[in-house]
């Protein structure tokens, strides 16, 4: 009886050992996979570097410095082309919109006469900012605009030359107007029943309808108001007459004039179209006015 008991003791004694060591050995693994997590390099952002300069020969000396933490910057050129009709410059960068609206006042103080809106809900132009500055040698405008980050904003700026692109076809019909745009606007043909016939103008006006537009992209840019009075006033000395209105547009401040002139019967007609806030003006010309009903 006696060494059954003592076997019994022994046997305890080895299954407590046999747990104990287990349980160390457990531990001891888990505290070593512990150290080895720690020791493995963490993933880091990398660092934002803002920059002061454009960086680059090609942006004109009187275009002002970027803006404030602005960062990514990118610029490239360009040859004259159908969209653009002198060689052009762009620059790409990202920044906060805070420090952007300081930039835009800086264009003003660099002799730059334009304006800038951040369109939202548009419903004549496009959501996004709209920029248009022009100083009679380099005509500027926002290509594009979206959003970044941690509310930046990433912005593309095109500059080109200042130039007169006014069609010589159109004086014609219409006194000239004198402003920059980019290029010589769209001309587009219809047939006799109104539909759409050609974008390429021939040289004469030998569509049964037609019109030819300076608007958004193509309007004319940094145009004072007064400029934009001393137009519509010689409309009127060249026998166009109308109506004067003015309106609220995707939250910028316009003036619409829409005028006609009937000679031989033969309509002409010219409706303008002034952005008080963005100063830019555009232009449609026509020979039919039922081409913009519907537009």
């Amino acid at each position: 009886m006696k060494k059954i008991i003592a076997l019994l003791i022994l046997l305890s004694m080895l299954l407590v050992c046999a747990c104990s060591k287990q349980s160390t050995n457990s531990e001891t693994t888990a505290s070593a996979s512990d150290e080895q997590s720690s020791s493995e390099p963490q993933p880091t952002e990398k660092p934002v570097k803002y920059v002061s300069e454009w960086g680059s020969d090609l942006v004109p000396e009187d275009f002002p410095p970027p803006p404030e933490k602005a960062h990514d910057v990118l610029v490239s050129s360009g040859k004259a082309n159908d969209h653009i009709y002198s060689d052009w410059i762009r620059i790409r960068f990202t920044c906060p919109e805070h420090t952007f609206y300081a930039f835009s006042n800086s264009m003003d103080e660099a002799g730059y006469t334009g304006g800038v809106k951040k369109i939202s809900n548009g419903t004549y132009y496009s959501d996004g900012f709209k920029g248009y500055w022009q100083n009679g040698k380099h005509l500027i405008r926002i290509s594009s605009s979206s959003a970044a980050d941690n509310g930046e904003t990433k912005f593309t700026f095109e500059i080109s030359e200042c130039q007169d692109n006014f069609p010589e076809e159109l004086t014609e019909h219409f006194p000239k107007f004198e402003g920059f745009t980019k290029a010589q606007g769209v001309y587009c043909g219809h047939d006799a029943d109104g539909k759409h016939e050609t974008y390429e103008f021939s040289g004469m006006f030998d569509s049964p309808r037609w019109h030819w537009d300076f608007r958004f992209t193509d309007g004319f840019v940094g145009v004072e108001e007064a400029e934009f009075e001393a137009y519509y006033n010689l409309l009127g000395e060249e026998g166009f007459s109308g109506i004067i209105s003015t309106s609220t547009v995707d939250g910028c401040s316009t003036i619409s004039v829409d005028t006609i002139k009937k000679t031989n019967e033969k309509s002409y007609c010219v409706f303008l179209l002034y952005n008080q806030t963005l100063k830019t003006l555009d232009i449609a010309y026509t020979n039919d006015p039922t081409i913009y009903e519907h537009d």
